[in-house]
């Protein structure tokens, strides 16, 4: 497929399932250029505020997560802040940290602290918090704790000395 296709396709598709599997192709299955990226990264932005919360999440996560688009980086803090889905605050939520992958950024680390320890927010929202923490920070994939399931112990399971080690070494 070529960018011109992706874009026509992604222009004219209207249900929400379609539109969230051609996101997701055109994220992960393709190998753009640069230039064809910036081809498709206004239509994938104009799609962050789609009806379809599947389309959200996904145009969120193609433009900050996969493609790593720091240029997003305040519309996906937007979209965790504000949109009235779990699902795509979540996403948001990764995909805004993936755009401080491993920089081991002290601000960004406290910032899902602050999202992890706050018991009013939705578990599912405070375990992304709690693996985004991973990302930001310098841990190789194998040293990072398991992603927790047992959301009824949630706190007891969180690695809180790890977590406050890796914020007080961050820069």
């Amino acid at each position: 497929m070529n960018v011109k296709e992706m874009q026509q396709l992604l222009e004219n598709e209207s249900d929400g399932n379609e539109l969230y599997d051609l996101l997701i192709d055109c994220g992960k299955k393709y190998s753009w250029t640069p230039q064809e990226k910036n081809q498709l990264k206004n239509i994938i932005v104009k799609i962050c505020d789609d009806p379809s919360e599947q389309a959200r999440s996904a145009a969120i996560r193609v433009l900050c997560f996969y493609w790593g688009m720091e240029e997003f980086r305040d519309k996906a803090w937007e979209m965790f802040s504000y949109d009235k889905d779990d699902d795509v605050r979540s996403d948001a939520l990764i995909s805004w940290a993936n755009t401080y992958r491993k920089q081991n950024k002290a601000s960004v680390m406290k910032t899902l602290y602050s999202i992890l320890e706050n018991k009013n927010t939705e578990v599912n929202i405070r375990e992304t918090a709690y693996r985004c923490i991973f990302y930001v920070s310098p841990l190789t994939p194998e040293s990072r704790p398991n992603q927790i399931s047992d959301w009824d112990h949630f706190d007891e399971n969180v690695d809180w000395k790890l977590i406050e080690k890796l914020i007080s070494e961050a820069q």
